[in-house]
């Protein structure tokens, strides 16, 4: 009878955890997550080879980027940033995740954040800290990021891609754009046209000076310059981030 008892109460927990561990994520969630989260423009190809697996967690179209994301649109005309709000919020790692974001930025190539930019994410419901602490038990690159400011960052700097550099990585910053939303994880790949020799023979005396300048600063705040959202820049912002990512390069 006891030994009974014991197997009925352990059967039952297990349910238990089992329960909980569904609860957690919406079917579909975890493994589309666990792509999102390593920021490659991959995960795109993957959703389109792999769509059946998602069809739980909304609508999908094809994007400018090889492949596809879920189906966003426009909903503020001066943006380019385009929405797409669940029909029902899904659940990511016991996070309320209330819509994804897209951004696609033609560049013009003439140097930092005027090549092309992509930019895509999820809107939780929860502030950063809650999704980061809640995220980084299932996703390493994700247990990876660093506390910088008020933001979570993972990125890497300059990259080098054929003739183009290019950095990459993701944030998880605060953001209440969203109904319901107060916090946005987002991945992005900002590239650069300019090889390093040619920026560092048209280097004018004024950059010279402020890179000069920029050294002097600590890593950190080296990095909140480098890595925020140039989307939110303006254009003498966008070149000072270029320029505090050269001066980190030197660090």
């Amino acid at each position: 009878m006891f030994l009974r008892l014991v197997k009925t109460t352990i059967f039952s927990l297990l349910m238990a955890v089992s329960s909980a561990q569904a609860e957690e994520f919406t079917s579909g969630a975890k493994e589309l997550f666990q792509e999102f989260s390593t920021c490659q423009t991959s995960v795109f190809e993957h959703i389109s080879k792999n769509k059946e697996n998602y069809s739980l967690l909304g609508k999908f179209k094809e994007i400018p980027s090889s492949g596809e994301w879920f189906n966003t649109k426009k909903i503020n005309k001066d943006s380019s940033d385009e929405i797409y709000r669940f029909d029902k919020p899904i659940k990511i790692a016991g996070l309320t995740a209330v819509a994804v974001g897209y951004a696609f930025f033609k560049g013009d190539g003439n140097g930092y954040s005027d090549g092309d930019a992509t930019y895509w994410g999820f809107y939780f419901s929860e502030p950063p800290k809650e999704v980061f602490i809640a995220l980084r038990r299932h996703f390493p690159s994700v247990a990876a990021m660093v506390f910088l400011g008020d933001s979570y960052v993972n990125m890497k700097v300059l990259q080098r891609s054929g003739d183009k550099v290019y950095d990459q990585g993701s944030i998880i910053e605060s953001n209440t754009s969203q109904s319901g939303a107060k916090s946005y994880f987002n991945c992005s790949v900002q590239y650069k046209i300019l090889d390093e020799n040619k920026a560092q023979e048209s280097m004018s005396k004024e950059d010279e000076s402020l890179l000069n300048e920029l050294v002097k600063l600590e890593k950190s705040e080296l990095s909140k310059l480098c890595f925020e959202d140039a989307s939110k820049k303006s254009t003498a912002d966008i070149h000072k981030a270029a320029m505090a990512c050269s001066a980190l390069g030197k660090k």
